[in-house]
């Protein structure tokens, strides 16, 4: 069983609010107040970590996941800094 100290997992994020490439979709993203927070945990060797518990919290929101079977994951969230 190898054992992954937490300094050495490193996670790659892709943030943003979902919007549309058109003016009208761009115009509507910009009224929402939710967005994603989507990526994949890797490890320091870029091995995919499956099931890794994932939190964020924002000082007042938490949302809590897990990775999964290829190291994905993906949250739903407020706007709002995390």
């Amino acid at each position: 069983m190898k054992l992954i100290s937490l300094t050495s997992v490193i996670v790659v994020l892709l943030v943003g609010i979902s919007s549309g490439r058109d003016a009208s979709r761009t115009a509507m993203a910009a009224d929402q107040s939710t967005g994603k927070v989507a990526g994949v945990i890797l490890d320091a060797n870029d091995a995919r970590i499956v099931k890794a518990s994932i939190t964020m919290w924002n000082g007042e929101t938490t949302r809590k996941t897990k990775s999964g079977d290829q190291g994905e994951f993906e949250v739903s969230l407020p706007a709002g800094s995390y």
